[in-house]
């Protein structure tokens, strides 16, 4: 019987090993953060050409990243989540801040290009001065989430370009010597400016008014038969449409006497090029202004 007894005894202690061992709680394992990862390409000019002609980013590119809530404020409290710098290696983008990505919120982010470290923190609006004849980029990207986390931005071009292709006719007089364009106001106008502020958000432009503006380019190129293109950079006109006065004007400096090339109501759109071909032709008797061809 004591045989008996101690070989059920063992049973049941087996027995009861094997159920307190089923009872064991698996300790949880906490999941890796998902951190905010940048995807970003230019998208094409559309039917005319894009202000610059390149549709790609090259290594060691730089741009700025704003990451906001559905409420259009900083994505976290306790992290700086605006003008981030991103730069391109080649193959990847590489941010200097790791953004980490909370599931019980979506993220937005706005972008621009070129990056730079002056842009004001405290809103969600970048500066433009065309002084510096900069091309700028800006796009954004939605819902981003730990699910998700790669934000995939299509850049646009926020300004338009000028193409002034002058050709000299073969019977002109004097040296044809080309030193400085031009793009100015018209009368009282006000479509040309050189300054303003553009939204991350939806990219649109508020101009600082100034009838005095001109965008400037300067060179030493001595015209000939064949044509001689030179390109401008210029804040978007507002369709060009809201006063019938509205002009601006190309002027050219050759060999020393400024030729003037009036535009009426120009509609100048951010992303799109506008060619206006010239034609230079003097006599000794009376000098005359480039003609479009």
């Amino acid at each position: 019987m004591k045989t008996i007894l101690s070989y059920l005894f063992s049973c049941l202690l087996t027995a009861g090993m094997m159920v307190a061992c089923t009872d064991d709680v698996t300790p949880s394992v906490e999941q890796p953060a998902a951190y905010l990862a940048i995807e970003a390409k230019v998208e094409e000019g559309g039917v005319n050409r894009a202000a610059i002609d390149s549709t790609g980013f090259q290594e060691g590119d730089r741009i700025g990243i704003f990451v906001r809530d559905a409420e259009g404020n900083p994505y976290l409290s306790d992290q700086n989540c605006s003008n981030l710098l991103a730069t391109f290696d080649g193959n990847q983008w590489v941010m200097d801040t790791r953004i980490a990505l909370q599931a019980d919120k979506k993220a937005m982010v706005y972008a621009y290009a070129p990056y730079d470290e002056q842009v004001m923190t405290n809103g969600d609006s970048i500066a433009i001065d065309l002084s510096r004849q900069l091309d700028i980029l800006h796009g954004n990207a939605g819902d981003v989430t730990p699910e998700h986390p790669t934000a995939n931005i299509g850049f646009r071009h926020a300004l338009a370009r000028i193409s002034v292709s002058v050709i000299r006719d073969a019977e002109d007089v004097g040296e044809g010597r080309l030193t400085r364009v031009r793009v100015q106001n018209g009368g009282e106008s006000d479509c040309v400016s050189m300054a303003g502020k553009m939204s991350l958000v939806n990219g649109g432009i508020e101009k600082e008014a100034g009838d005095k503006a001109c965008v400037v380019a300067e060179m030493d190129s001595l015209l000939s038969v064949e044509a001689t293109v030179i390109d401008l950079l210029v804040l978007p006109t507002d369709n060009g449409m809201e006063e019938e006065s509205s002009s601006a004007d190309i002027l050219l400096t050759i060999d020393g006497k400024d030729y003037v090339k009036t535009v009426s109501r120009p509609v100048w759109q951010g992303g799109r090029q506008y060619i206006y071909p010239i034609k230079l032709r003097r006599t000794p008797a009376e000098p005359a202004n480039p003609e479009e061809e």
